[in-house]
């Protein structure tokens, strides 16, 4: 049986990497990954006062990734955190390509999920939990569990 993250679970984990990133990172922008991404980012601008949000998304068939919708404006130099609203086990690989598109237009890029699977490469994340787990919001796809 598959563990159900609820609502007041998912928030307060939220709130608690918003406190991780504040000490560590002085963001200037959050680029959530449509549409799990934007979740989250809605509680972390509150939390960290962040007013630029720049939402991207990404497509994803199999193995492959595509941007269908990329941020808008200038990023150079600019403290980005990429969100997205959970990373499973050995995954990530559209935060990676994300991640190297930011950093190759001059960004300083930081991961963040309140939520990831071990073995996820995110900088900053609030807890490692089991693949099996689901989220209230979001029904699975096929495709999310490899």
């Amino acid at each position: 049986m598959n563990q159900i993250i609820t609502p007041d679970e998912y928030y307060k984990a939220t709130v608690k990497l918003a406190k991780i990133i504040k000490k560590e990172f002085k963001t200037d922008i959050i680029v959530p990954i449509m549409n799990g991404g934007l979740l989250p980012c809605a509680i972390l601008t509150e939390e960290l006062n962040i007013k630029d949000v720049r939402p991207i998304n990404v497509f994803r068939k199999g193995n492959k990734r595509e941007i269908v919708y990329d941020i808008q404006g200038n990023i150079k130099n600019k403290k980005i955190i990429l969100l997205d609203d959970l990373i499973p086990e050995n995954h990530g690989l559209g935060f990676k390509i994300v991640k190297k598109i930011l950093e190759n237009r001059g960004a300083i890029v930081k991961t963040a999920s309140p939520f990831i699977g071990k073995n996820s490469n995110v900088d900053f994340f609030v807890e490692i939990v089991n693949l099996e787990i689901d989220l209230f919001w979001k029904p699975q796809r096929i495709g999310d569990r490899f």
